[in-house]
């Protein structure tokens, strides 16, 4: 811009030295003559101030006068270059820490569900089927794969088992825990240890006992009576049955011989076979069973104070396992201690 405005003054003291003797020239002609025609360096001069007048006004543009800064637009500039500091830092923070990835063809191995500790007379079911009562009997219900059982007894290909852990059940009528019965060897998993291997008892049997036990007072509510009662077992015999009372497959009758005294001081009403009963190993109270063919049975009577009977009464039962004669006045209620008499027939 100086250099500008130096050669314009440079330019313009030129040009008036110009003028001036232009000036000189023209003051020698006469004034009646008509006004000269600018001369041909008039007319030059004039075109070369007109371009440079020109020049200088459109290489010096007039000045813009600045704006008041704006200090909204500022802040929000200064913040956004703080978010995105901000988040550069994050980005760079990220990419540092590894992130752990897993293989598309890697697969979570399912959990493993725990096993019960087995002892050598344990096992368990490998194929759901029936329990039963006796070997190829009434079927008690049904074992589940998984269940986890405890061998008591074998005989031939049917072992005894308790039910001592359950699986998932496999149908509504399972067995529950705790439930004796019989299964067929292909439902269990081999046994790792011997098992007592046990056979029907023999044909006849005869095993004596003469236990005696007394029980009593006895109230009769009906007859306004009371007595006590004698009871004694006299033998027991083993029979599979006979030619029209056969004993079913996996059972045995059990024939108890015993006597029955009244101790008074009433007499003691209705005495028969129903006030006994076979408790067995599954836990079930047999009642007397009618059998023909032998000489087994009792008269149903009344006994006066100090009289008695004996006579013999059937029980079909479970040909192995623990077995008990119940004696049971009082027949509508539960074994209540005090109130029945039990004789062991089979440990």
């Amino acid at each position: 811009m100086r250099r500008t405005k130096r050669t314009l003054a440079l330019f313009l003291g030129g040009l008036a030295l110009m003028l001036a003797s232009a000036c000189g020239q023209t003051a020698a002609v006469p004034a009646a003559q008509v006004e000269p025609q600018p001369t041909q360096t008039a007319r030059v001069v004039t075109e070369i101030v007109t371009q440079v007048v020109t020049q200088v006004v459109v290489v010096t543009p007039e000045a813009t006068p600045t704006a008041p800064p704006d200090v909204a637009a500022t802040e929000v500039a200064a913040a956004q270059v703080v978010a995105a500091q901000a988040t550069a830092d994050a980005e760079q923070t990220a990419a540092a820490v590894p992130t752990a990835t897993i293989p598309p063809t890697a697969t979570i191995p399912p959990t493993a569900t725990p096993q019960p500790t087995l002892g050598p007379a344990m096992g368990q079911i490998t194929n759901g089927g029936n329990m039963r009562e006796t070997p190829s009997g009434t079927v008690i219900g049904q074992v589940c794969p998984g269940d986890t059982v405890t061998y008591l007894h074998r005989q031939s290909e049917w072992i005894t088992i308790r039910i001592d852990q359950i699986g998932a059940d496999c149908v509504p009528d399972r067995v529950k825990i705790g439930n004796i019965g019989w299964v067929h060897q292909s439902l269990v998993t081999t046994p790792q240890t011997n098992i007592p291997t046990t056979t029907p008892a023999p044909t006849p049997e005869v095993q004596a006992f003469n236990q005696t036990q007394t029980i009593g007072p006895i109230r009769n509510a009906f007859a306004n009576e009371q007595y006590s009662s004698e009871i004694t077992l006299i033998r027991v015999r083993w029979s599979q049955g006979s030619r029209f009372s056969p004993a079913d497959s996996g059972k045995v009758y059990a024939l108890a011989t015993l006597r029955v005294k009244n101790l008074g001081p009433n007499t003691q009403r209705n005495v028969s076979s129903m006030m006994f009963k076979a408790l067995d190993v599954r836990g079930a109270l047999n009642d007397a069973d009618l059998y023909y063919g032998d000489d087994c049975e009792i008269d149903w009577v009344d006994l006066t104070a100090g009289g008695a009977i004996e006579g013999c009464i059937a029980f079909e039962v479970p040909d192995n396992g623990k077995l008990s004669l119940i004696y049971a006045p009082y027949q509508y209620e539960n074994l209540t201690p005090g109130r029945y008499l039990s004789f062991t027939i089979r440990p």
